[in-house]
């Protein structure tokens, strides 16, 4: 066996000469042997199948003619267990004729030699498979070295596309609700104002006394407050609109109809009551109102920004008829605490 062959096997070929007869045995071992292999013996085809058993044999040379199992028989049982390719079989016997020998391809065989047995042709025949595991070691690492390649290049392109789906995602997206973002969502109702018919509608959304949360109770509570609302948005929206975060404390919505839909109140005091419910926090128990402006208009009948503004707009005039409101229930309050003092 060649130093490069043995490099590549880890160790010398193991031989396991079967024989019935012990002289062939021993001399066919010490022949090999002296060439550098590593040699294992079994008298007949059942002790050969226990040899194979314990492993670390790369060929085996199986007498034909034996005793109690023959090496056909023998061969037949190591092929329900080991393919040819996996471990070679040399056949040897005295049987010439082509039908033996196409007995012996049939059962598994790899190759025979005849007996009496030539040395040199023995020999040669045994480096012919040597050379064949040889090329399908090489192969096999080829093969197993590009399934890595394969692999590793799989995972990159997944990585590196699961990578450019989060930047895309993020450009069009809010880091903190999951929201879209504004810029995501001009292009949506720009969309839907070139359209050539329809109805377009915009629900400008702002928190009321959020900047009060923030100043009391600190950034992180207000970043779970912008959470929790934006679900509920979400919840609230459905699928009758578009949900974006407009930016800070401001949200929006798009909503696209064939016709003027006529419940735009009814829809803002959805959003009103889904927001509402007191929101718990660790040791903080918050409420949060909202303002809302609605606008709507058909389609191409204003610009994107005609129509936020419009909505911005009414969504300021509330908030300011809701803050005088709030006043003046204030002051009732405070006249009505002065009379019982006077009193």
């Amino acid at each position: 066996m060649s130093e490069q062959m043995q490099k590549v096997a880890g160790g010398p070929t193991r031989i396991l000469v079967v024989d019935d007869v012990e002289e062939n045995r021993d001399l066919l071992s010490r022949l090999l042997a002296r060439r550098g292999y590593g040699v294992e013996v079994a008298g007949d085809g059942a002790a050969a199948l226990r040899r194979l058993e314990a492993g670390d044999v790369n060929i085996v040379i199986m007498d034909w003619m034996m005793p109690g199992m023959s090496g056909i028989e023998a061969l037949r049982r190591i092929r329900l267990r080991r393919s040819q390719t996996d471990l070679p079989v040399i056949v040897a016997t005295a049987r010439a004729a082509s039908d033996d020998m196409v007995e012996a391809f049939a059962a598994g065989a790899n190759d025979y030699i005849t007996k009496p047995m030539d040395f040199a042709v023995a020999l040669a025949r045994i480096r012919v498979q040597e050379s064949r595991q040889w090329a399908m070691r090489r192969l096999s690492d080829s093969n197993r070295l590009l399934r890595q390649a394969n692999e590793k290049l799989v995972c990159e392109i997944r990585e590196r596309r699961q990578a450019e789906e989060r930047a895309l995602f993020m450009a069009s997206h809010d880091a903190l609700t999951g929201l879209e973002n504004r810029s995501r969502f001009f292009a949506g109702l720009e969309q839907a104002l070139a359209a050539e018919s329809g109805h377009v509608e915009v629900f400008f959304i702002d928190l009321d006394g959020f900047k009060l949360i923030n100043d009391r109770h600190g950034h992180l509570v207000g970043d779970e407050i912008l959470k929790t609302v934006a679900r509920r948005l979400e919840n609230a929206v459905g699928s009758d609109g578009s949900l974006a975060r407009f930016g800070g404390d401001e949200f929006v919505v798009l909503r696209r109809h064939g016709r003027a839909p006529g419940d735009g109140e009814a829809f803002a005091e959805r959003i009103r009551a889904a927001v509402a419910a007191p929101i718990g926090l660790d040791r903080v128990r918050l409420r949060v109102d909202v303002s809302i402006g609605h606008a709507g208009a058909p389609a191409g009948g204003l610009t994107a920004d005609e129509l936020v503004h419009h909505a911005d707009t009414r969504m300021y005039c509330q908030k300011a008829v809701s803050k005088a409101d709030s006043g003046q229930r204030q002051g009732r309050i405070d006249m009505g605490e002065g009379r019982k003092r006077a009193s």
